[in-house]
């Protein structure tokens, strides 16, 4: 039998405490972070009851589906479910235990939940013993869900089952016991076990996926047709039409007489037992009302409730979608409209399965509160269709029909190409549509599908009644008499999607597609509302979406302006949409309501003034327009040569033309009527504050600068229209002060010195000049200024004047970095760091993707991943690609609009760095003395510079220095490549630990070996006195240590001692030391021999002994030079070096070798 829809009601009130053996397993992981139930046959259930809090999983992230349950771990959570539905913990649980295999020592939890089950009859024991760690089998588990719901839901699910004919799926109930058939029957004919699997394996274990899965079917389960609320020894209530109803009884009723019974508000005429069967007593009744709830009773013993059923018989019925798609293993949910706001008027669906695989269903459900009566179930097999009739059980002659189609996975679907441009599209507009055609037996997509697209509103009708939109330019029609069919024809391709536009001018349709069929070899056109199609979600609406905008105009200053094309006064325009949002780049027309109100006799002779300050000729004939910005909003500027003149702007759209401009104000369409405005002779009114950009204009005021400019800001006397003007006669200058807020995020520069950090303000102040100026600038960074100026102009000496008060005004200006993007722009992408997800556009800094939505040229979404590598894979092919960033707040898209454009320089020099970066290797920890390599260039020709903020790592050797703790140095490499705009520079920092070297401990023994090493120096007398004598002393304390004891520390200091005290005798020599040891090695392939550099305190005398002829050697100082003789030495001649070293005789004899072209040492020669 079906599976009915019902709510997680009872059920989820009580099962979120329990949870799913929660006290067995204390789990705490959720759906959303089970690591384990991915692609499970019971994930379903498992996501639903963990998203509804009934069940959890375990710390470690897991579910574990397929993990046993035991007896007790099912004992406790049916204990708290109980107590939750009011259920109370017997007083003596703990000590009259329900079990004989429990203790007053077990478990006090486990003691507690045993005696609310067993009470309440849900867990009943084998032979008196809980068994607690056994596992619980299938059919236990069965038979603990029937009696948990029984008990809940106060009825028998049982004994309701029994009485009903219906087809078994499950085949070995014979193997279970006795006592358990009947449960596994309520799970079967609920379809709570799998229809599609025939043996229910009632001694197999219970897992936690399987449990999840019985417990989520069971509380779907619709188990409104076994009667409600029964009592004792009543099996169910219920009304079977409109006068009556049946009362089933656990055993034959007898002597039945209708003064037997009562209904509160029904009278009850008869009551006779059922001829069929002796344990039914039907009553008949006055007429009931629909879905009201009554109460039946025997004196003053309830015995149950029931639903009224409503006495209308409906003439019409109609299933509100004829063609239902539905996904195997999963509920589809049919509506049938009886067309009378009635509950409780019986409808009954009949379907029929288009395979002997598939059920066949009969069942009758209740009209709600509306009239619409719902029946939701399900199949198994795929690739079959179902036909579904639904007629009033009153008149089953009254019908509408129905077809279900089955696959694994939605078989034919349409979805709006985009999602973000809504259902409203303006006249002309386009909207995009694609269509995905599966296998509904396999789910794959089915490429060269022919399909017809049509619209609803465009069926059935007569041609007045069409619409005129089209689809791929063809407007499609099932016209009502008969004739031939038109639709658009899409087929699919290898993802088994196509695509079709929709477009039409004020009116709305809904796209729907529908498969091709070839009857006699030609293609059926015509569409049927139980064919498998798809329709669009929502209508769309062509009209003129300008229709509901809102415009709001206001003023800047007061009614009077100034007369003169340079004065006027100035207007700004606010256009947003219906629903708040701004409304940027539209057309907004103006003229002057004086000339468009018909009234003769109120005409102006204002204009308007542009851009530039020039009057706009026949603005009072022809209307003069502006555009929004970005934020929706624009400004205008309207003027008047004659006093006393009055002028009214009206500001409206023109939704009437394609150009919007067509200067013509038609009724319907959005406008507003501005503030008026009066021209009076110019006049000293107040001050005000302008920004200028000097270098462009003094006269035009700015709003905006680059980064590179600089924003003047004036402060000037004032007439009406808040235009400068000079100061009147008897005044010289204007005290002012100017105090700047740095409303933006990077620093700014007042007057060329003074930094202003982000949120701070400056104040300055100018007292001698006419027109007190100050000047802004950033060094090429992003900020925004707001200046705030106050003045009084100054009367000049030796006149009655009194100082004017000019007033307080303010002005803003925008700085816009050139190198930054801002938040709108298009450009070359140069370069991509994905760990910090960053882009950067050719010249521009790098800015931030993170958190953005990605689309490719052709229109699909893109993920952040594929959007990273495809830029990557564009660099590795020499090409870039050409993307749009918007920032919308906090929302960021980033759009590919042209792809396999020729990267510029800049990206291999990009390429280039990054690699070079990547190549650098520095230690994380270094020890004293060691040597870091820094690498000044990289093989792709990038320059690497270095800096350490460390004297003990000087960047010149790379040599850490003598360290005595540890110490973090930080080395600054740049990476640099490429010139100009072609220029890339990275600068990446490395911290390394510097540590001293951890000398070992000295031993007694060691400290023994070097002090006889010393005394040996000693003996052979070839050293200083002074340095003799301070080994001496070192040789002495080492020897006391070892005659007596002596700390490691104190063991220490004499080796360092000893070893400082032996290197300074080994260097020390005086200028007479007898028998002093020098050491020649063999100089290969050398030029100069430099006695010098054995010893700087020796004194070296050379004399020249040439076996060729002098040229050969020159000699000046210490140093002998050999250079090649005028006649080419051979192999085997020598040279001879006869001298004194410290007094001593020296000969060096110097041979020549032929191979090595090079006169060489022969061997290393040892003077004393």
């Amino acid at each position: 039998m079906a599976n009915q829809p019902s709510k997680y009601s009872k059920f989820l009130v009580g099962a979120a405490s329990a949870a799913l053996v929660a006290s067995a397993v204390a789990p705490v992981a959720s759906a959303a972070d089970f690591k384990d139930t991915k692609g499970n046959t019971h994930e379903e259930a498992i996501n639903a009851l963990s998203d509804s809090g009934v069940i959890k999983g375990y710390s470690d992230g897991t579910f574990l589906p397929n993990k046993t349950l035991t007896r007790s771990d099912v004992v406790k959570m049916m204990g708290k479910w109980l107590v939750t539905e009011g259920h109370a913990i017997p007083a003596d649980a703990r000590t009259n235990p329900r079990f004989t295999d429990l203790s007053t020592k077990s478990n006090a939890e486990l003691l507690d939940y045993a005696a609310v089950v067993k009470d309440a009859g849900v867990f009943i024991g084998s032979n008196g013993k809980l068994l607690a760690v056994d596992n619980i089998t299938r059919e236990n588990m069965a038979l603990v869900l029937v009696r948990a719901f029984d008990t809940v839901e106060k009825i028998d699910l049982a004994t309701y089952v029994a009485g009903q004919d219906f087809k078994r799926d499950v085949k070995d109930l014979t193997s279970a016991k006795s006592e358990a058939r009947a449960a596994i029957d309520v799970l079967d004919f609920f379809d709570i076990t799998n229809p599609t699997v025939a043996s229910f394996n009632p001694k197999g274990n219970t897992t936690r996926g399987h449990f999840a899965t019985f417990l989520h079917k069971t509380i779907n389960a619709d188990f409104s047709k076994v009667a409600g609320e029964a009592a004792e020894g009543v099996v169910s209530v219920k009304a079977v039409n409109a006068t009556t109803v049946e009362v089933a009884f656990k055993e034959d009723a007898k002597d039945v007489n209708a003064s037997d019974y009562t209904i509160e508000g029904l009278a009850i005429s008869n009551a006779a037992v059922k001829q069929t069967d002796s344990k039914v007593v039907v009553l008949t009744t006055a007429v009931q009302t629909g879905d009201k709830e009554y109460t039946l009773k025997s004196g003053a013993s309830t015995l149950g409730k029931f639903k009224g059923i409503s006495g209308v018989i409906p003439t019409k019925i109609t299933i509100n979608t004829a063609s239902v798609q539905g996904v195997v293993g999963k509920e589809v949910t049919l509506k049938a409209d009886i067309g009378v706001k009635e509950a409780g008027v019986p409808v009954t669906f009949n379907v029929s399965a288009g395979s002997k695989l598939n059920k066949d269903h009969i069942e009758e459900v209740t009209t709600d509160a509306n009239g619409v009566a719902t029946y939701s179930y399900t199949q198994y097999v795929s690739g079959e269709q179902d036909d579904v009739v639904a007629y009033p059980t009153g008149a089953p002659s009254v019908r509408s029909l129905a077809t279900v189609y089955w696959g694994v996975d939605a078989i034919l679907a349409v979805t709006a190409q985009d999602d973000k441009q809504g259902n409203n599209v303006a006249n002309g507009a386009n909207k995009v549509y694609k269509v995905t055609y599966k296998n509904p037996k396999t789910g794959t997509p089915v490429a060269n599908q022919k399909m017809h697209v049509t619209f609803v509103e465009n069926v059935g009708v007569n041609i007045d009644k069409m619409s005129k939109a089209t689809v791929n330019g063809t407007n499609p029609m099932q016209l009502a008499n008969g004739t031939t069919p038109v639709t658009a024809e899409v087929v699919t391709d290898s993802k088994g999607e196509a695509t079709f536009t929709v477009s039409g001018h004020n009116t709305t349709v809904t796209p729907v597609v529908f498969l091709n069929q070839v009857v006699n070899n030609v293609d059926v056109k015509t569409f049927e509302a139980t064919k498998l199609q798809a329709q669009v979600a929502e209508k769309v609406v062509f009209g003129a979406t300008q229709s509901d905008y809102v415009i709001d105009v206001t003023r800047d200053g007061g009614e009077e302006a100034a007369v003169n094309v340079d004065n006027g006064r100035e207007y700004k325009v606010v256009l947003k949409t219906k629903d708040g949002k701004v409304a940027a780049n539209e057309i907004i027309n103006l003229a002057f309501n004086e000339d468009l109100d018909r009234n003769f006799n109120t005409n102006t002779e204002a204009y308007f003034v542009d851009e530039d300050g020039i009057k706009v000729p026949d603005a009072r004939t022809k209307s003069y327009t502006v555009k929004t910005d970005a934020k929706g909003e624009a400004t205008f500027t309207i003027g008047s040569d004659t006093v006393k003149d009055y002028a009214t702007p009206i500001a409206w759209i023109d939704i009437n033309t394609s150009n919007a401009k067509e200067g013509k104000f038609d009724d319907g369409e959005p406008f507003k009527v501005s503030s008026i405005s009066y021209f009076a002779e110019s006049k000293l009114t107040e001050g005000t504050v302008k920004a200028y950009n000097n270098a462009v204009s003094t006269t035009k005021t700015i709003k905006e600068i680059t980064g590179l400019e600089t924003a003047t800001f004036k402060f000037t006397a004032a007439n009406q229209s808040g235009k400068a003007m000079n100061l009147p006669s008897g005044y010289n200058n204007i005290e002012a002060t100017f105090t700047v807020f740095n409303d933006g995020a990077n620093d700014i520069i007042v007057n060329g010195t003074n930094v202003v950090s982000p949120n701070r303000s400056y104040t300055t102040s100018k007292t001698t000049e006419a027109v007190p100026t100050i000047t802004v600038s950033s060094e090429n960074k992003s900020s925004k200024v707001r200046v705030v100026a106050n003045g009084t102009a100054v009367p000049a000496a030796n006149t009655n004047n009194r100082p004017i008060n000019l007033g307080s005004h303010t002005a803003e200006v925008k700085i816009t970095s050139t190198v930054d993007v801002g938040d709108f722009y298009t450009g070359l992408v140069t370069g991509i760091n994905t760990t910090d997800q960053k882009i950067q556009f050719a010249g521009k800094d790098f800015v931030s993707y993170k958190g953005a939505t990605f689309t490719a040229a052709n229109g699909n979404a893109l993920t952040q991943v594929a959007f990273e590598k495809h830029i990557q894979d564009e660099f590795a092919a020499g090409f870039v690609s050409q993307v749009t960033l918007k920032k919308d707040g906090d929302k960021i898209t980033v759009s590919i609009i042209k792809d396999g454009v020729t990267a510029p320089p800049v990206v291999q020099n990009q390429t280039d760095v990054t690699a070079a970066v990547s190549s650098v290797v520095i230690p994380a920890t270094a020890q004293q003395g060691t040597t870091i390599t820094l690498p000044t260039t990289h093989a792709n020709g990038t320059a690497i510079a270095w800096a350490s903020n460390s004297a003990l790592l000087p960047v010149s050797t790379g040599v850490v220095g003598t360290i005595t703790a540890d110490e973090n140095a930080v080395l600054t490499a740049t990476f640099t490549k490429g010139t100009g705009a072609d220029a890339v520079t990275v600068t990446k920092k490395y911290t390394v630990k510097l540590t001293p070297v951890v000398v070992a401990d000295v031993t007694k023994g060691q400290l023994l070996v070097k002090a006889n090493d010393a005394d040996a120096l000693i003996v052979a007398d070839e050293h200083t006195a002074t340095t003799t004598s301070k080994l001496q002393d070192a040789v002495n304390e080492a020897r006391a240590l070892l005659a007596g004891s002596a700390t490691t520390a104190e063991i220490n200091k004499a080796a360092k001692d000893l070893d400082s005290a032996t290197a300074a005798l080994k260097s020390a020599v005086t200028a007479n030391a007898a028998g002093l040891v020098f050491t020649f090695t063999p100089v290969v392939a050398a030029a100069n021999v430099d006695l010098t550099a054995l010893n700087a305190t020796a004194t070296v005398a050379i004399a020249l002994t040439p076996a060729e002829t002098s040229a050969a050697v020159t000699i000046v100082g210490n140093t002998a030079t050999i250079a090649t003789p005028v006649a080419t030495p051979a192999t085997g001649d020598t040279i001879t070096l006869a001298g004194t070293v410290n007094g001593v005789a020296t000969t060096l004899v110097l041979t020549y070798n032929g191979v090595s072209s090079a006169w060489e040492l022969a061997a290393p020669v040892v003077i004393k």
